[in-house]
């Protein structure tokens, strides 16, 4: 199971790299298995209003992300299906 959560945040972390060069965002991290990325937005925080807009653009295409204000964490599942 290590082996897996460990090859999972490799995976994640090639996948993140190309956000620290783009410009729309900023403070790109990740911690184990737990990325981050800031939304460049001029009204930032957790009550962002760009948060709600975010919500529903994922919603529409169907990806299971739920921003917290200007902030897109990604947190994989463990599990396989």
């Amino acid at each position: 199971m290590r082996e897996r959560i460990a090859a999972l945040a490799e995976r994640q972390a090639r996948h993140l790299e190309p956000f620290r060069d783009d410009a729309r965002f900023e403070n790109v991290r990740q911690t184990g298995t737990i990325t981050a990325m800031d939304l460049k937005v001029a009204d930032t925080g957790y009550l962002a209003q760009i948060g709600p807009r975010l919500q529903s653009f994922f919603r529409e295409r169907q990806v299971l992300l739920r921003p917290l204000g200007n902030t897109i964490y990604v947190l994989p599942p463990y599990c396989n299906h």
